[in-house]
C-alpha cells in the first residue's frame, strides 16, 4: 500500500496544511523502518518544506508521533529537519493531552 502511495504523494499539487502533514506522519505511527516507509518520508519532505500553514500544537505532536518507529534513517532525518521551521514558529501551548496522544 505505501509503495503505491508513494507516487500519489510524489505528485500531489496540492499544498500540504500543517493538519495534513501531521495526519500523513500520524499515519505511519505503526509501520517500522522499512523502504516502503523511507520512500513515503522521502516523498513527504518537499511538502512538509512548502507548506507555509501554521502548526497547532497537535499538529506537531501528531507529526513526531507518528516518526516513532520509522528508524533512525535518513529519510526521517529529513523529515525532522523539515519541521523544525514549522515547530520553532508554533507559538501554540504545548498541553499534557496534546503531547500524549
Amino acid at each position: 500500500v505505501l509503495a503505491a502511495l508513494v507516487p500519489q504523494i510524489r505528485n500531489c499539487a496540492c499544498a500540504f496544511k500543517g493538519r495534513s502533514v501531521g495526519n500523513s506522519l500520524y499515519g505511519l505511527q505503526r509501520c517500522g523502518d522499512s523502504q516502503e516507509v523511507r520512500d513515503v518520508l522521502a516523498a513527504l519532505v518537499p511538502h512538509i518544506q512548502k507548506c507555509t500553514d501554521a502548526f497547532a500544537g497537535h499538529n506537531v505532536s501528531n507529526s513526531i508521533y507518528g516518526l516513532q518507529r520509522c528508524g533512525d534513517s535518513q529519510e526521517a532525518r529529513d523529515v525532522l529537519a523539515a519541521l523544525v521551521p514549522h515547530i520553532q514558529k508554533c507559538t501554540e501551548a504545548f498541553k499534557g493531552q496534546t503531547v500524549s496522544n
